[in-house]
């Protein structure tokens, strides 16, 4: 039965997340003007410096301490003294870090995303799912579902959002060339591959990859990625791992790369994984609507 008003759910869930990712990006300019300009005080003031080997004096010195449970006495644990340079790694380390969790909670939206479309195709055309999906409950009575049970029953699935990802690939071709051919040049599965990736970093080791190379095969294995496109894809994933200044960590690296000859740019950044999250979805979303359209079902 064609019902426009149910279709609503898929444009809500692209404004849901156009929301999220605008909101990512303006935290991202918040966040790049405040370090920025510490940054550019902080390498003048090194620029100043009129003996570089001489002896450096700390700007600062912390004292840690904690509260004995037992006496209530403070005692000192450790102390630091930072230095200038210190001062410079620290900042780039901190905004590195905000620019790592704006990421991880953008990717959480656009995973969201992924699950409302999912649901909001079943509650529109019950034969998008299999009737695995829908439990107990037998198809004369989806019609009596309203969107919150779909959405529910989507949120079972296992293997989110690879498994919601491949029933949208196996409907719709148009998805399937976009992600394997674009204006961008870009392979849309490994770069949501690497995008979850990242963010698994972020969330569960403080955004550092002990074992780089490990963490990029994986990426290329979940993503299907031929032998003939590894080497390529390989290069484009160690962008975003870098080694800060005077650290041997290796980090999830955000901040871009500056394009030679203009200081003022940079590329292979957080901007432009939120600017493809929201092509993607927005690809996603029409694609969708067409596919309900075709059916006569909006």
């Amino acid at each position: 039965m064609n019902d426009p008003l149910k279709s609503q759910k898929i444009l809500d869930a692209l404004e849901a997340l156009r929301s999220s990712l605008a909101l990512a990006s303006s935290l991202r300019g918040a966040i790049n003007g405040r370090f920025d300009s510490e940054l550019r005080a902080l390498q003048a003031e090194k620029s100043r410096e009129r003996e570089p080997d001489a002896e450096p004096i700390p700007r600062s010195i912390q004292n840690m301490f904690y509260y004995d449970l037992r006496t209530g006495i403070a005692t000192l644990y450790g102390a630091k003294h930072f230095f200038l340079d210190d001062q410079i790694r620290l900042a780039q380390i901190h905004k590195n870090r905000h620019y790592q969790w704006v990421l991880a909670e953008a990717y959480e939206a656009f995973e969201d995303f992924l699950e409302h479309i999912y649901a909001g195709l079943a509650y529109v055309d019950f034969d998008f799912w299999p009737m695995s999906e829908f439990g107990n409950t037998r198809y004369p009575e989806l019609s009596t579902k309203d969107f919150s049970w779909f959405l529910h029953q989507a949120g079972l699935k296992k293997n989110k959002p690879n498994s919601i990802l491949s029933c949208f690939r196996t409907t719709f071709k148009e998805l399937r060339e976009v992600e394997l051919k674009n204006k961008l040049d870009l392979h849309a599965g490994f770069e949501i591959c690497l995008i979850a990736k990242l963010r698994h970093l972020i969330v569960h080791n403080s955004g550092l990859a002990k074992n780089k190379d490990e963490v990029i095969e994986k990426t290329l294995r979940e993503a299907g990625i031929s032998e003939r496109s590894k080497q390529t894809l390989t290069a484009r994933a160690n962008i975003f791992f870098n080694k800060l200044t005077n650290t041997e960590e290796t980090h999830v690296y955000l901040l871009g790369h500056t394009l030679p000859g203009f200081n003022f740019m940079s590329i292979h950044n957080l901007e432009n994984f939120l600017g493809f999250m929201m092509s993607y979805a927005q690809i996603l979303a029409e694609i969708s609507l067409r596919h309900l359209h075709s059916k006569n079902l909006i």
